[in-house]
């Protein structure tokens, strides 16, 4: 932020420490991203005075195209970190459909009070913000002269071709800024429950696949970006390990048959929250919670999608929840790459198609399943192989762009179909 002074802030029990960018609550750090650091920052700046989101914005994101429901986000990570609740705010006093007010005795370290505290409880704000709303616009123009009428003019004439300048310069920019890179890390569930713990994974995963489908997005894969754990997510330090531009986090929450996800998109560059959403939905509709993560990333990435791919986008592979439940399952197994895995793996697979026989990705899991079994050794090759090929055709005969189904395919022509005319030692093993 512009002007950003170098003395220390600090305001009832917590300090700002401007040197480090480090926020201390009794002289211990708490963690906070880089742009809530900012939020805070500019509030204590114009504490005691009602800023409006548009002018948050405009500050703390300056330059940058955001959403309203990204100061939501940060405003609420703010909030967490003061250990305040909205409904009983004690420094960040929401002014209903305004902005925000910050309330407390303010400090630096070589003045005096910055600011004091006003003497106006929070309670009496929204009437101050009635107030001023309900002015009449007479009452700000009556007293106007043709001279400043005509200086007002000319400043609206000049703002209105600076907006069109830089206007332009941001939308030739955009495909320079626009994220075309991004991780997604297994979620993190919530409940701890073992019972529940391929919700989290599975989830992940099938989101994904779903990405993977935009020509314009490089989505890594599941091996590549399971290796970090949301819990310990650094997007600055996966960022530039996987040469991503930003990573997805999600937590997951069930409570009898509601499932809640809180999806955040953050960026490798300085670790600030880009999108941030909760989506609730009942277990019985989960499929449909992958597509609408991915769908609303879409939208914010401002993804160019052919009536294809938004149709595929939105289409679910099964209407069978139990379908689903059982797929996401085999998938959790089977990526456990041990024998019992594949097995189990195998058998969830076969329980999904039973549920529904025209479930493409679960035709695709069992190819994998009898793929590996047969490639490690836990089956014999000339079982395994076949019956692989048989489920990945099938998975292609009803969705011929299952990348999945592809990839099976190809290894068993690498692996037995070339091995069954030229034989060779360890021919069978699968690239790990």
């Amino acid at each position: 932020m512009n002007g950003e002074p170098q003395t220390n802030i600090s305001f009832a029990e917590f300090d700002l420490d401007m040197a480090h960018r480090t926020l201390r609550r009794e002289g211990k750090p708490i963690s906070i991203n880089a742009k809530t650091f900012d939020l805070l920052l500019f509030l204590l700046e114009n504490n005691g005075r009602i800023v409006s989101k548009e002018e948050i914005l405009d500050t703390v994101w300056a330059g940058q195209f955001v959403e309203e429901a990204n100061l939501s986000v940060q405003i609420s990570a703010l909030r967490k970190a003061l250990g305040e609740k909205k409904d009983a705010p004690r420094f960040l006093v929401t002014i209903p459909g305004t902005g925000y007010k910050f309330v407390a005795d303010v400090h630096r370290q070589d003045e005096e009070i910055v600011s004091e505290k006003p003497e106006i409880e929070p309670v009496a704000l929204d009437e101050e913000t009635e107030e001023l709303q309900n002015i009449p616009p007479k009452q700000f123009t009556a007293g106007r002269s043709k001279h400043q009428k005509a200086v007002f003019a000319v400043a609206g004439l000049g703002l209105l071709i600076l907006l069109g300048f830089f206007g332009y310069r941001y939308f030739a920019d955009s495909s320079k800024n626009q994220i075309k890179s991004l991780a997604v890390l297994p979620f993190i569930n919530q409940n701890n429950e073992a019972n529940t713990e391929y919700l989290s994974e599975g989830l992940a995963e099938s989101v994904i696949y779903s990405l993977s489908g935009f020509p314009e997005l490089r989505v890594m894969s599941r091996n590549s970006a399971f290796r970090f754990s949301a819990n310990e997510a650094d997007a600055r330090a996966i960022g530039k390990e996987l040469n991503v531009e930003a990573v997805l986090t999600g937590r997951i929450v069930q409570v009898g048959e509601n499932l809640s996800v809180s999806a955040e998109l953050v960026s490798a560059e300085d670790n600030s929250v880009i999108w941030g959403e909760q989506f609730t939905r009942k277990m019985s509709d989960m499929e449909k919670l992958q597509t609408d993560i991915a769908q609303a990333i879409s939208d914010k990435l401002r993804l160019k999608l052919s009536g294809a791919d938004e149709k595929r986008l939105v289409e679910n592979w099964t209407e069978n929840a139990e379908a689903y439940r059982l797929y996401l399952l085999g998938r959790y197994h089977l990526n456990k790459l041990t024998d019992e895995g594949f097995r189990k793996g195998r058998e969830y697979f076969e329980q999904a198609i039973e549920k529904d026989s025209g479930y493409a990705p679960a035709y695709a899991g069992l190819a994998e399943a009898y793929n590996r079994l047969s490639g490690y050794n836990a089956m014999p090759p000339n079982e395994g192989f076949p019956k692989a090929r048989q489920a990945a055709e099938k998975a292609l005969e009803l969705d011929d762009q299952l990348a999945e189904a592809h990839a099976t395919l190809g290894a068993i022509k690498h692996f037995y179909d070339w091995n069954s005319r030229a034989p060779k030692k360890n021919s069978n093993a699968p690239c790990r």
